[in-house]
């Protein structure tokens, strides 16, 4: 009966750690307002990473607010977003080198 107890304690436990994570999505866009596929989206500071898709879409997992993401594209310039808010529908504008 004791080890039922332990178990169920540590399964509870378990589930709430997992909680702990938020999903962040939005989709990212060029100065021609054209969505902007293969971008390194990358939550600052880990090395929790992803890419975005061919509609330039991206879901990533973070812990919440107060997390930076970093968008990484070989011949645009490195921009930092700062989650505040809203986790969901962010709109990334992304700038071609000069």
């Amino acid at each position: 009966m004791r080890l039922i107890q332990i178990s169920l304690c540590c399964f509870f436990l378990f589930l709430a750690s997992c909680q702990d994570t938020n999903l962040v999505s939005g989709k990212i866009y060029d100065n021609q307002n054209q969505p902007l596929d293969s971008v390194k989206v990358l939550v600052n500071g880990t090395d929790i990473y992803t890419y975005s898709d061919e509609k330039g879409d991206f879901k990533i997992n973070t812990n919440g607010l107060g997390d930076e993401l970093l968008f990484d594209k070989s011949g645009y310039e490195l921009k930092f977003e700062e989650l505040n808010d809203n986790l969901s529908d962010l709109k990334i504008l992304l700038k071609q080198k000069q």
